[in-house]
């Protein structure tokens, strides 16, 4: 029986909420990150930041660690942070050395821009392109405040490059990204699709407004592929996407680990629990953040 870590920042975590739910079942620890840091403490240069966790509560060494702290905004250790003149990005440095002695660690350490599970649009599209050749939206970026040419962009439409899920229409472009290093892209065109997958397990996909959507074999074949693909570029044990099916296929336009439009799915508490019983069981393959040996 291998043994489970899972962090998370957000209460309303569904990996967290659906684990706590499963009961006994499995070595499997859920601790929220407030309770888990005993001690965050501004120190100076060169450590800047000083962390202590509580190793009974949620152990690390040997164990699977899930690590969904993907932003402490929200919780008293961000505060903390903020009290000491602290960035976000200390904690996930000494983070980094708290998970050194997991078996293996699902999203890597790090704030939106550097964990690979929290990249901007063009990265994302980058890395998905690179792992897999799968379909990506057309995109321009413009540098300072030079508008980029879009003369080659079928309906072209500017989008900031962290909003993820607005295609109608761009509703969360901060004024610094419409007027600086603007960002426009192709509207989509064709069906949206939500798509979910928990380890090697893959919801059935939706339609965003929740409407079942039913495949052909090669479609539900071609969009496995494409989650396990996410999967592994990511480094993302779960995660939620968002792509387009036209007349030539799947276009992938973004990915988030958050689950929050997932965790609405018919069979996503299924999904979830299944996955976790995956990873209790021995032998399990994660794909793998950073550890102290790089296993995957």
């Amino acid at each position: 029986m291998s043994a489970v870590t899972i962090l998370h920042a957000d209460r309303g975590d569904p990996i967290a909420r659906i684990a706590r739910a499963k009961g006994k079942a499995g070595d499997v620890r859920v601790l929220h990150l407030d309770d888990w840091l005993q001690l965050v403490q501004p120190r100076p240069w060169p450590q800047m930041l000083a962390v202590r966790a509580d190793a009974s509560g949620a152990p690390i060494v040997g164990r699977h660690v899930v690590n969904r702290l993907f932003t402490v905004a929200a919780t008293a250790t961000g505060r903390r942070l903020e009290q000491g003149s602290r960035n976000e990005r200390w904690l996930h440095v000494r983070l980094q050395q708290v998970f050194e002695p997991a078996a293996s660690l699902a999203y890597e350490p790090g704030v939106r821009g550097i964990s690979r599970a929290l990249l901007p649009l063009n990265l994302q599209w980058s890395s998905l392109r690179h792992e897999a050749g799968i379909r990506v939206p057309r995109f321009v970026y413009g540098f300072g405040f030079q508008r980029p040419d879009t003369a080659g962009l079928r309906n072209p439409m500017q989008k900031s490059i962290w909003s993820l899920f607005d295609w109608d229409q761009e509703r969360h472009l901060p004024s610094i990204e419409a007027a600086r290093h603007q960002f426009f892209v192709e509207r989509p065109s064709g069906e949206p699709v939500l798509a979910c997958f928990l380890g090697e397990h893959v919801c059935a996909p939706l339609h965003p407004h929740g409407q079942p959507l039913f495949l052909a074999e090669a479609d539900a074949a071609e969009l496995r592929r494409i989650c396990q693909a996410a999967r592994r570029a990511f480094h993302a044990e779960a995660g939620e996407l968002l792509l387009y099916r036209d007349q030539q296929g799947w276009v992938f336009h973004a990915f988030s680990p958050h689950l929050r439009s997932a965790q609405q799915m018919p069979d996503f508490e299924l999904r979830a629990r299944a996955w976790m019983e995956d990873l209790c069981s021995p032998g399990v393959r994660v794909v793998s953040g950073q550890t102290a040996d790089h296993r995957s």
